[in-house]
C-alpha cells in the first residue's frame, strides 16, 4: 500500500510558501541541484510581462553573445513554450545587441558590457546575467550564489522606467536594488 504524506502549505509564511512554489517550479534551486543558467533564465522570462504592441515574430527570441558558453546550456530549450511561442535562440556579436529583436538577453558572468546593456536599457528586452554588479550597471535581473538567501536581485531603478514588468510571484522572491 503506497504511504501519503500530506503537506500543510497553510503553515508556511507567505515568503516562505512562494519560495517553496519557486523551488518546484525550478526558479530557485535547492543548493544540492545544480542548475543550468538557461532553466533559470526560462522560469524567469515566464514571469515577464512584455508589451502588446511589439512584434518579435512567431518564436520567443533569446538573445546571446555569440562567445557565450552558456550558449550549451540554452540549445537543449529550444522549442520550449515560453508565452506560448516555442523558444529560439539568437547569438549576437559583442556590441550588436541594439539592433537584435531580442526578447531577453543573456549574459554569463564577465560578458555583459556596459555598451550593450545600456543599448538595450530601455527597450522592451529582459536582461538577465550572473555577473556580480549587473543590476547596478542598468541590467534587470542579477543571478546571485545558489546559497545566497536572494538567488535573484531586480533593479527597482531600471524597472521603474522600464517597459517590462515582472509578476508578483518573481518579484516576491527576488531581492529589490536600489540605486
Amino acid at each position: 500500500m503506497p504511504v501519503r504524506t500530506r503537506f500543510d502549505w497553510g503553515s508556511l509564511s507567505p515568503r516562505r510558501l512562494l519560495m517553496a512554489v519557486a523551488v518546484i517550479i525550478g526558479l530557485c534551486p535547492m543548493p544540492s541541484v545544480a542548475v543550468e543558467p538557461a532553466d533559470t533564465v526560462v522560469a524567469i522570462a515566464r514571469f515577464t510581462v512584455w508589451p502588446d504592441e511589439v512584434d518579435y515574430g512567431l518564436s520567443f527570441r533569446m538573445c546571446l553573445r555569440d562567445d557565450d558558453p552558456a550558449i550549451a546550456s540554452f540549445l537543449s530549450l529550444r522549442g520550449t513554450l515560453i508565452h506560448g511561442r516555442p523558444l529560439s535562440l539568437h547569438s549576437v556579436e559583442p556590441g550588436a545587441f541594439g539592433s537584435e529583436a531580442c526578447q531577453v538577453a543573456f549574459f554569463s558572468s564577465g560578458l555583459a558590457e556596459p555598451s550593450d546593456i545600456q543599448s538595450i536599457s530601455l527597450r522592451p528586452v529582459l536582461t538577465v546575467s550572473a555577473q556580480p554588479g549587473f543590476v547596478k550597471a542598468g541590467g534587470i535581473v542579477e543571478i546571485t550564489d545558489p546559497h545566497a538567501e536572494d538567488r535573484l536581485l531586480v533593479s527597482n531603478v531600471t524597472l521603474g522606467r522600464h517597459p517590462l514588468r515582472l509578476r508578483a510571484p518573481l518579484l516576491e522572491v527576488a531581492g529589490r536594488v536600489i540605486e
